[in-house]
């Protein structure tokens, strides 16, 4: 009879354990859902999904690996933004827009790192405002950097910031694109490139291996060597 209650118990474990698999296996399949909906660029679809799983916040911290999924579920919800060029849903009205981040999310952190210079660099209309917006970008740059010191991306961000700084402060402007160029999700687009003239290039032939192993012997490629005469 006291088995009883220990087989109620194990069976309560295994239930228990069932469901949270059964959970665990729906919510990836969403947060698959959602990932697939924001690489494709439906963007509605993947608001809704996203904002569904943030909803089961509480439950997903419980389970294995959930933190880290609730860390690319957040950090997805910024891209999403980012894509959207709501840049500054993403910066909190007052203050260093990297303080209240997460320091175990470098994605997350280098979206808003970047929705720092989308939001304030366009936006400025003189030298100072833009020397401003590029102080403010680069030490949002700088603060990912420390995080992730490997992290090639933000490296070459944080340089090129630095490169625009440099010739802002020079009063000298930053390249401009093409013109006829349009703005898209990637960055500005560039116009048709310039007419060459074909004549300008040459034209260089790769040398077989007899005509090379010719010219180590000092002989022009193309020609033999004259004939010897004999007697």
């Amino acid at each position: 009879m006291r088995t009883r209650p220990i087989y109620l118990f194990l069976a309560c474990l295994l239930f228990i354990a069932g469901g949270a698999a059964v959970f665990w296996g729906r919510t990836q399949t969403t947060f698959a859902q959602a990932q697939l909906s924001l690489v494709t660029q439906q963007y509605t679809d993947a608001r809704d999904t996203l904002t569904r799983l943030a909803g089961l916040e509480r439950f997903i911290a419980f389970l294995p690996a959930g933190r880290e999924t609730l860390a690319q579920i957040q950090a997805d919800q910024a891209e999403l933004g980012y894509w959207q060029r709501d840049y500054r849903s993403l910066l909190p009205a007052q203050g260093d827009p990297m303080a209240s981040l997460p320091n175990d999310n470098p994605r997350l952190q280098s979206i808003v790192a970047n929705a720092v210079f989308r939001e304030k660099y366009p936006a400025a209309r003189d030298q100072k405002s833009r020397l401003e917006a590029l102080d403010a970008a680069i030490a949002a740059q700088l603060s990912v950097l420390r995080n992730v010191p490997d992290g090639a991306g933000v490296a070459y961000n944080y340089e090129y910031l630095v490169r625009l700084r440099s010739l802002a402060a020079a009063k000298s402007g930053p390249p401009k694109g093409g013109e006829g160029g349009d703005h898209g999700a990637l960055g500005n687009l560039g116009g048709e490139p310039q007419a060459a003239d074909p004549t300008e290039f040459e034209i260089h032939i790769p040398l077989d291996s007899r005509e090379l192993q010719d010219q180590k012997d000092g002989r022009e490629a193309g020609k033999t060597a004259p004939r010897e005469r004999k007697g």
